[in-house]
């Protein structure tokens, strides 16, 4: 995750990355949003490892110059590329970046 869009974009990520099921999360949260609602509710006290994931996170996606999410940053087990895929992408086109 990374904290861009709202001052509560980059909370939101770390309770979506720091969640027992991370998945469910990232459901729960855009199920939310896409009900015109507020996204994920954070907790009182985030763990500040968690927190510095996603601070790291939104500082690697701005040194890439993106400007979408999702942003997929892959290197290609076969032939060694290395590239980015602003969008999201079914499971086939996945492994397909990825060389696997």
């Amino acid at each position: 995750p990374v904290g861009l869009l709202r001052p509560q974009s980059a909370p939101q990520g770390a309770t979506i990355l720091a969640a027992a099921d991370p998945r469910a999360a990232m459901e729960e949260n855009e199920a939310s949003v896409l009900a015109r609602g507020n996204g994920i509710t954070v907790p009182v006290s985030l763990d500040d490892a968690v927190v510095d994931k996603v601070k790291a996170n939104t500082e690697l996606f701005r040194q890439f110059n993106a400007d979408s999410v999702p942003l997929i940053v892959f290197r290609n087990a076969k032939t060694g590329q290395v590239g980015q895929h602003a969008g999201a992408v079914d499971a086939a086109k996945l492994r397909e970046l990825a060389g696997l």
